[in-house]
């Protein structure tokens, strides 16, 4: 999968990905990739299709029609989030009192850079949860990846537990 997803980051050609497909018994996935096709025959989404398509995709809130704007939270949130960019994973915890706009500001962000979720990011995962002590978060974390790596567990028997070493914050 780590494959796939670099070669989508800086392929310009799918004939390797084809040569690798044939000589690895993927002759149907050879095909399916060798056929010429045309973009012009699918029409292509507006930017705000394209936007809506990410934010469900994402599961991005929608934004209030009222709501105050922090433009200095706003601007550290998105500058943040082009600087984590770079790395190739990475949680980021938006953490406060319960009401304090912690949803709102990182959905404001989102909706106010479609950019992010375009150029920066291939998936946004958005995980809510109601806890109010950050030191239980490694739990929320632990758990988290450990139904999102499910399709990685060998045996069937691992526990989340044994995946709390693999996150730190």
């Amino acid at each position: 999968m780590e494959f796939i997803r670099q070669y989508r980051k800086s392929a310009n050609a799918l004939d390797p990905l084809i040569a690798y497909f044939e000589k690895y018994g993927q002759k149907h996935l050879a095909h399916v990739l060798s056929k010429n096709y045309l973009p012009e025959e699918r029409s292509l989404l507006t930017p705000t299709a394209l936007e809506d398509r990410l934010f469900r995709e994402g599961n991005v809130p929608r934004l209030p029609f009222y709501r105050v704007l922090r433009v200095n939270l706003l601007e550290k949130l998105e500058s943040l989030l082009v600087n984590l960019s770079s790395q190739d994973q990475f949680w980021l915890v938006i953490h406060g009192f319960p009401g304090c706009g912690k949803t709102f500001l990182a959905a404001t962000v989102l909706h106010s850079h479609p950019i992010l979720l375009s150029r920066y990011y291939e998936h946004v995962i958005w995980v809510e949860d109601g806890r109010t002590n950050i030191n239980q978060l490694p739990e929320v974390f632990s758990n988290f990846l450990f139904l999102a790596t499910d399709a990685l567990v060998l045996t069937g028997k691992e526990t989340p537990v044994q995946f709390l070493p693999l996150v730190s914050f």
